[in-house]
């Protein structure tokens, strides 16, 4: 216990341990632990076991720096050892991200991790949970892609899925949604879900969000046939007013 052989605890009414805050120490392999109590009838004796633990982990939590909530990031698949590298992990705000943030809204900031020791080449399934989706239409990467010629821009990741506050994906080692575009082990990736109030410019047009449900798809249907409906009521009164004054 922090390389400690004994240690004198004070405890409540209820025999509850308020000092010290017992920690494990850092070697590896099975221990025992003898406490003894003045007026007790015999010693406890518990045997305790510490295991080497991975640096980072495949699930982290943070803190968004617009104070809307948390975020949490899982990964699955990648090789036993693939994990977070938590000194390059964390939700930035939007700033000095390009283009257009009249365009683009990222109402939680932006989620940038490092994956290490992943399996060269392999695929990894990205699930982010968010404190809310009020007004999210979008999940954006951004960075370079195998097609972009080297230049950063905003797309939509592999085989996303939008279902509650939960949005998942697929990175490749190396391949579209690895920043480096490398296949060495390690993912970059920065991203976020987006308020997207327009189209963004040339070469950085995205395609639309996955999985609208069926009564938004009505919903968007009948809205369209309206327009057109209303388009066309007013050609023909345009039609209309233009053969009146031909004919006087």
């Amino acid at each position: 216990m922090g390389g400690a052989t004994s240690v004198r605890s004070t405890t409540d009414a209820l025999g509850v341990a308020l000092t010290p805050l017992l920690v494990a120490n850092q070697m590896a392999g099975e221990f025992e632990v003898v406490v003894t109590a003045t007026g007790a009838a015999a010693e406890l004796r518990m045997r305790l076991e510490n295991t080497a633990a991975v640096a980072g982990g495949r699930e982290v939590v943070i803190a968004t720096p617009t104070g809307t909530g948390l975020v949490k990031v899982a990964i699955a698949g990648g090789g036993a050892t693939c994990r977070f590298d938590l000194t390059k992990t964390t939700v930035k705000k939007a700033e000095g991200w390009l283009p257009l943030f009249n365009v683009l809204l990222f109402p939680h900031g932006v989620l940038e991790y490092e994956l290490i020791g992943c399996d060269t080449g392999s695929t990894v399934t990205v699930t982010t949970e968010w404190p809310n989706m009020l007004g999210v239409n979008n999940y954006l990467k951004f960075g370079p892609t195998p097609n972009s010629r080297s230049r950063s821009v905003w797309y939509v990741p592999k085989n996303l899925k939008i279902v509650g506050k939960q949005v998942s994906y697929t990175i490749t080692d190396g391949g579209l949604g690895d920043d480096d575009l490398l296949a060495n082990g390690v993912i970059k990736d920065p991203g976020g879900v987006v308020v997207q109030n327009g189209p963004l410019p040339g070469a950085q047009q995205i395609t639309a969000v996955p999985g609208l449900s069926p009564a938004t798809i009505a919903l968007l249907s009948s809205t369209l046939l309206g327009m057109g409906w209303f388009v066309r009521r007013r050609r023909q009164r345009r039609d209309c007013r233009m053969a009146r004054d031909t004919n006087l």
